[in-house]
């Protein structure tokens, strides 16, 4: 598979909110864009990532297009670089 994301975040921890029980991150974030259960995005979906600098978010994002991408989440997935 051909892709320009910048390589994987080595040592990526799935981590969730400090003190919880609830699941992570990551595993929220699929869950909020598999809305259906049926293993493929929805066309629609708007997720925003919030918070200070250096917290993970960009990681985070891009550890999500990487699986996204090795699990067939998309048809197309595009990285934009703000620089």
């Amino acid at each position: 598979t051909h892709n320009r994301f910048p390589k994987k975040v080595e040592g990526f921890i799935e981590s969730g909110s400090r003190g919880s029980e609830e699941k992570s991150y990551l595993t929220r974030l699929w869950a909020k864009f598999n809305v259906f259960g049926l293993g493929q995005a929805t066309l629609s979906s708007t997720i925003a990532a919030t918070g200070m600098g250096g917290i993970g978010k960009s990681s985070l994002a891009l550890q999500y297009a990487h699986e996204a991408l090795e699990n067939n989440g998309y048809h197309l997935i595009w990285w934009l670089l703000s620089e």
